[in-house]
């Protein structure tokens, strides 16, 4: 009994103490910059997606051999879309996004506080302990959509390999290694996948 009526009192005190560190957080809050604002992350990636076509369709010179008709460029470019699209709904669906945003919310919530006790090794060290408890969680809800997507995508990425291991896609200016098809995917792939989680509202 006593050590249920200390673990209540230790649970009390806890609540109370984020409760009073709540407005410290709130009061630094100012308002978001455009770029960290729903809208302005999907106007930057729509950007991005105009950049990454104007790169594909206009200014990339032709590479041979063709694949089901198409350029090697272009067949990344829509199967990247594609795919990205696939791995943006597995998740939509595959997984409780209420349950996601709330623990996103309690990550964010835990980092705020170890900025505030920065200075406190003990504090920080516990509030640490809590987030990587939710991290797991977080990462628990993730292996479903993982596990459904891991095959099919192996032997979709054996196969481009195959098609596409000697091709150079680009050889720009400013970079000094030219970038394959995996290079290629990767960064449409980003574009492809921020642009449908945010129009999806996908965690």
């Amino acid at each position: 009994m006593a050590k249920e009526e200390q673990k209540k009192l230790d649970t009390e005190e806890e609540t109370q103490e984020e409760t009073k560190e709540e407005p410290k957080l709130g009061s630094k809050k100012k308002k978001a910059s455009f770029h960290k604002t729903k809208k302005g992350q999907i106007l930057l990636g729509l950007i991005a997606v105009a950049f990454i076509t104007y790169i594909t369709f206009v200014s990339n010179v032709p590479i041979e051999p063709k694949v089901f008709g198409l350029e090697p460029l272009h067949f990344i470019f829509g199967a990247s879309a594609i795919l990205s699209m696939i791995i943006t709904l597995v998740y939509r669906f595959g997984t409780d996004q209420p349950v996601m945003r709330e623990l996103k919310r309690e990550l964010k919530k835990h980092q705020g506080h170890m900025r505030v006790h920065r200075k406190d090794p003990v504090k920080v060290s516990e509030i640490s302990k809590k987030s990587m408890e939710v991290n797991m969680q977080y990462m628990k809800h993730t292996m479903k959509p993982m596990m459904i997507t891991m095959l099919p995508f192996l032997l979709i990425f054996t196969w481009l390999r195959g098609q596409f291991s000697e091709l150079i896609f680009f050889n720009l200016p400013v970079w000094p290694h030219t970038l394959g098809w995996v290079g290629t995917y990767i960064i449409f792939s980003m574009v492809f996948t921020t642009v449908f989680r945010k129009l999806l509202n996908v965690v």
